[in-house]
């Protein structure tokens, strides 16, 4: 798949952050990116005992990728992935489904732990509002 940025001709990079079940894990061409850390630690939430990530199903509501996600009380994931933040330029950024809010690389770089990963995603859910609002400023 050709880069959705191609076009782009001045380099810079961006902060991106990715999440993993297991901390030494391999970022592959299918890892979700975002510019937006709740996200891929939402989509990553699992089951210890299945190791596999939630369905819809297991929603009380559709999530529209806010930093809050309400599971049906039986169905709440136990584990919390592995934050992490990279840079990126944008011609390596392959969009997909839910772009430009996630998308997909295989290329990024200056990849490291979030070690106050805890933090940012209080802080995302504390200020929901303004996190909304700046996804929102993305495709206005």
């Amino acid at each position: 798949m050709k880069s959705l940025f191609h076009f782009v001709k001045s380099p810079g990079y961006y902060n991106v952050f990715l999440a993993l079940k297991f901390k030494e894990a391999r970022i592959t061409e299918k890892t979700i990116l975002s510019f937006f850390p709740h996200i891929p630690h939402n989509l990553n939430l699992y089951y210890s005992n299945t190791n596999k990530s939630w369905e819809n199903e297991d929603l009380e509501e559709k999530w529209e990728l806010t930093p809050s996600i309400k599971f049906k009380k039986e169905t709440t994931p136990d584990r919390i992935p592995y934050l992490y933040k990279g840079k990126i330029e944008l011609k390596n950024i392959n969009s997909c489904d839910n772009f430009p809010y996630m998308f997909t690389s295989i290329k990024i770089e200056d990849v490291k732990f979030v070690e106050n990963q805890e933090e940012i995603i209080k802080s995302c859910l504390n200020s929901e509002e303004i996190v909304m609002k700046n996804m929102i400023k993305m495709v206005v």
